[in-house]
């Protein structure tokens, strides 16, 4: 079964499911079968031929639902955003002034609204300006600074928490930092890769809904510290910065890449730096081009190999840890759909199927 049959079927019995009309579960259950085996036979031979395994985790659509930055972080950081720049300009906030000079470079209206020195000004320039990023989803550096500061005080006043599949947490406390394993498989530790900055980043994981994985966490890194997802250069500088760290080098080091988005997972296997790249489809991720699914999962001679799960459980690095309890069709899929409707009742403002 194709990843694009994955992704039909899994929407169909969703949608079904939500609606209370009986569906055709074995589809599902049968390709989480073939991921399962075939992904944690690869992870349980390089845990046998390793001495260390780094698992490098990508955030929205992989340990996190996709909507999650969009539908719930975004939308409250727009809500807070006015008050935040008046506030932070009127007081002459060092961080806020420096990213509203940045964005001067590139925005005629705040460098002539800097210029004149009047704070009203600036802030009204730059608030519009900042807004404009939020809704094409931009990426720009100071955009993500303003960011982080207002989804601090949202995740520390209670506001806000950061949501994970239950999968993510259970595989992070089990791979990640203070983890023992056996002396003749390898060590294991968890880090994040992620466009949103590293201050956002351990926000998330800190305020999470199963509590402060932080601890479990060795490393973080973004677009500022090794480059842009989808240049292969990141990964390379990925790998030496675990070397570095693990004191684990060549042949006895191990990193696997998790992401749910296309062009990562052909920049990491171009890369030649990744031991396996993991193609993560969730609930809610947005995939539209079947055929490009397709192209990218394709395993090459030259590139790193790629395997696609629905969930962190499919990957074993022990025999004995290769349990399949949610194989059962029933429970993968009462999974799933507890694993959305948790996610939608906390977000509390939009319809579920607004979703799929």
């Amino acid at each position: 079964m194709s990843t694009g049959d994955l992704i039909c079927a899994a929407q169909a019995v969703l949608v079904d499911r939500i609606d209370g009309r009986p569906a055709s579960e074995d589809s599902i259950s049968q390709l989480w079968n073939s991921q399962h085996s075939t992904t944690s036979l690869h992870m349980i031979q390089l845990s046998k031929s390793k001495r260390h395994l780094a698992f490098v985790f990508d955030i929205e659509g992989t340990t996190t639902p996709l909507p999650f930055v969009t539908k719930v972080l975004y939308p409250h950081s727009e809500v807070r955003l006015e008050a935040f720049l008046r506030n932070a300009i009127e007081s002459d906030d060092p961080g806020v002034i420096g990213a509203a000079q940045e964005a001067a470079t590139v925005e005629p209206s705040i460098a002539d609204a800097l210029q004149s020195n009047n704070k009203q000004l600036i802030q009204r320039a730059f608030e519009m300006h900042l807004r404009h990023l939020i809704a094409a989803n931009s990426k720009a550096s100071y955009l993500k600074y303003v960011q982080g500061r207002i989804w601090k005080d949202l995740y520390e006043d209670g506001t806000i928490k950061g949501h994970l599949f239950s999968d993510a947490v259970r595989c992070m406390t089990r791979w990640g930092m203070g983890a023992t394993k056996t002396a003749e498989h390898a060590t294991t530790s968890v880090w994040i890769y992620s466009s949103g900055s590293i201050a956002a980043q351990k926000l998330l994981f800190g305020f999470s809904s199963a509590g402060d994985l932080n601890p479990t966490i060795t490393g973080y890194f973004d677009p500022t510290t090794v480059g842009p997802k989808v240049d292969a250069l990141a990964y390379s500088k990925i790998r030496e910065e675990i070397s570095r760290v693990t004191l684990v080098s060549g042949g006895n080091l191990g990193v696997v890449f998790f992401t749910d988005h296309l062009g990562e997972v052909s920049a990491a296997r171009k890369s030649g730096s990744m031991d396996a790249v993991v193609f993560v489809t969730r609930p809610l991720n947005n995939v539209e081009n079947v055929d490009a699914v397709h192209s990218a999962t394709q395993q090459d001679s030259h590139q790193s190999p790629v395997f696609n799960v629905s969930s962190f459980d499919q990957v074993a690095l022990d025999r004995k840890d290769d349990v399949r309890e949610d194989t059962d069709q029933s429970k993968l899929i009462d999974a799933i759909v507890s694993e959305v409707s948790r996610y939608h009742q906390s977000a509390g403002t939009h319809q579920l199927k607004s979703f799929l």
